[in-house]
């Protein structure tokens, strides 16, 4: 007998399969709605970022959370329950008293993407990879269940093309 053996069919590996060389990013749009403060800054022309502290409810709602493709471009994928600093996550998670703290606690997200456009305050990405954060934003999605309002992180949005020498160095810098 294996107590710990786990068998997929065809439909479920199917929607958890992400080959390891995948370098697409997440073609479809969200839009996020943003509350004050937040920051629009350009770095040059060509070149914006939008920072503000999101709601984790509305940012475990991004596709490829599941199966690891939303980290396709970041340097170190999920790495399991087991870590301290993962155990520390979920702990942070289930203390509801402390969800208005997360600001303050984590260090946030970084997602690059395609195409961002603000409009008033609705922030609209796609073409997005989380490219910093791939532990914690894990950590939400698993513990969605225990999630309030009240837990923001703060997230920055850089608008680059993914295949850019730039895009590589705020990859490996984060």
């Amino acid at each position: 007998t294996t107590p710990d053996l786990i068998l997929w069919d065809g439909p479920e590996l199917q929607t958890s399969y992400v080959a390891i060389d995948k370098t697409d990013s997440i073609s479809t749009s969200i839009t996020f709605k943003l509350s004050k403060p937040f920051i629009e800054y350009e770095i040059e022309p060509g070149l914006e970022m939008v920072i503000a502290p999101l709601p984790a409810q509305e940012l475990v709602k991004m596709e490829g959370i599941a199966n690891g493709e939303l980290f396709a471009w970041n340097v170190r994928q999920y790495l399991g329950k087991k870590t301290k600093v993962n155990r520390d996550v979920e702990t942070s998670i289930q203390a509801k008293a402390e969800h208005k703290y997360f600001p303050a606690f984590h260090n946030g997200l970084t997602i690059l993407c395609k195409t961002l456009t603000l409009v008033n305050k609705d922030l609209t990405v796609s073409g997005y990879a989380v490219v910093n954060g791939c532990q914690s934003l894990t950590g939400l999605y698993e513990n969605r269940s225990q999630l309030t309002p009240q837990l923001r992180i703060l997230t920055k949005f850089i608008h680059i093309q993914p295949d850019s020498t730039l895009a590589r160095k705020i990859t490996d810098h984060t």
